[in-house]
């Protein structure tokens, strides 16, 4: 009865292995499996607060709406506007250069949604003297698209091991409700870092409209953007500006991650959420030492495999010493010099994957995209030396010398693990132009610099 003997039906039995006599318990197991499985993933989904959310956002017979061009209009510009008393009364676009935003580029060209960066010139009702005004607004895409593009790419490598650990421990990278950390850090952080930051006009979140939206002044008047592949350009006394501010970020959270407001959705770094992408940390090393031999050495294999194998202590070594809010992607992309009466001052943007740990975080990996290999050693004792004495006038710590080089080292090799595991999987198919320089500048530190 069934059908069962039925040509198609025959077949799908026999695919399943259920086809003939004495199969119908195999074919009822298979059968309660499914459903069970379905009853664990939409329990699931109620727990986690996610089965309204993604029935409103992805259902089928839902009314489309997602934000058109159409959309972004005078009114959708009041609505971001913080300040109540100003009135936009007309929007017009213009061309913007996004040159270093090459991840929001992939993301636009990957969705059905408006992403990016865009510049807007608004015509204001008791705005600033200066008016009309040239902003920039950014759409962020919701943090699954990121997810899912690095699922992509990794997919792209032909190793099935490492994309179904990637999709299964992605959470490592931080990129999880990166959509929404950066707008809460400009609604929330401390005033402190309103000298360190774009000037902020407004935000908006619509989680049922997927909007993830800033509205920002536009930065093309500063100097110093895009110099990602331009290190050059970078003088003693700007890299040293650029460090004294650092200092000053870094002392407003000092050793208080308890002050930090639970909105920015700020993690902290643990050994627990280490160890559970400890297999896609080891896939993604032996992957890229075997795609890039000539970056990732043998010696330095050692490094990381050691590294690897002792994990939750070198985890524990490095919360052992003192954390603060780190921006966690400390570099060129993110950072430009605004003209000023004192001269030229550091801004800081892009802060969504925003993360407490050591501070030498953020200071090596800005050192390793501005200097050069070959003074590197010596370049990074200076600037080390101008950036703990900063922070001790800031936070009133003494640091000693060794300890801080230490924690210093251990954060290259966190970065190499972590970060830029994830760039040279990226690069297989993006191809950033900085990588390579980069990398050789990051490995040379940690093989050169010992262990601190």
């Amino acid at each position: 009865g069934g059908g069962t003997r039925l040509p198609t039906q025959k077949e799908a039995l026999s695919i399943l292995g259920c086809e003939g006599q004495g199969k119908v318990f195999r074919l009822a197991e298979i059968i309660a499996a499914a459903c069970l499985a379905l009853d664990i993933s939409t329990g699931s989904a109620i727990t986690a607060n996610e089965f309204v959310r993604a029935h409103e956002q992805l259902g089928r017979n839902r009314p489309g709406k997602r934000l058109a061009w159409s959309d972004i209009d005078s009114s959708f510009f009041n609505t971001l506007f913080e300040d109540a008393d100003v009135t936009v009364s007309k929007t017009s676009r213009y061309d913007l250069d996004t040159a270093g935003a090459v991840v929001s580029d992939v993301v636009r060209k990957n969705s059905r949604e408006i992403t990016g960066l865009f510049g807007y010139r608004l015509t204001l009702v008791n705005g600033p003297k200066d008016n009309p005004i040239d902003t920039v607004l950014k759409i962020k895409p919701g943090d699954r698209e990121l997810i899912n593009i690095g699922a992509q790419v990794a997919r792209l490598t032909g190793e099935d091991t490492l994309s179904g650990l990637y999709e299964a421990q992605s959470q490592v990278f931080n990129i999880d409700n990166s959509n929404v950390r950066e707008i809460a850090f400009y609604r929330e952080a401390d005033p402190r870092y309103k000298r360190f930051i774009p000037r902020i006009h407004g935000t908006r979140i619509d989680r049922s409209r997927r909007i993830y939206a800033i509205l920002m002044e536009n930065l093309s008047f500063c100097s110093h953007l895009h110099t990602v592949d331009t290190p050059e350009v970078w003088t003693t006394g700007q890299i040293e500006s650029v460090l004294a501010s650092l200092a000053a970020m870094h002392s407003v959270y000092w050793n208080r991650y308890a002050d930090v407001p639970e909105s920015m959705q700020i993690k902290a770094l643990n050994t627990t959420d280490a160890l559970r992408a400890e297999d896609l940390l080891r896939e993604l090393t032996r992957f890229n030492a075997s795609r890039y031999p000539e970056l990732i050495s043998p010696e330095l294999r050692g490094v990381l495999d050691k590294t690897l194998s002792g994990l939750p202590e070198f985890i524990g070594e490095l919360a052992g010493h003192p954390m603060t809010l780190t921006h966690n992607d400390f570099n060129p992309r993110n950072i430009c010099l605004r003209p000023t009466s004192d001269g030229l001052s550091p801004v800081v943007y892009d802060w969504e994957l925003s993360f407490f740990q050591n501070p030498q975080h953020d200071l090596i990996e800005f050192l390793i995209f501005i200097l050069d290999p070959s003074e590197q050693v010596d370049a990074v004792r200076h600037f080390s030396e101008f950036y703990t004495k900063h922070l001790k006038t800031h936070t009133g710590d003494d640091f000693s010398n060794n300890g801080f080089d230490r924690v210093l080292w251990l954060n290259a090799v966190h970065l190499a693990l972590f970060r830029f595991n994830l760039y040279l999987l990226g690069h297989n198919i993006l191809k950033f132009t900085f990588i390579e320089r980069v990398y050789r500048n990051l490995s040379n530190f940690i093989l050169s610099w010992g262990q601190g």
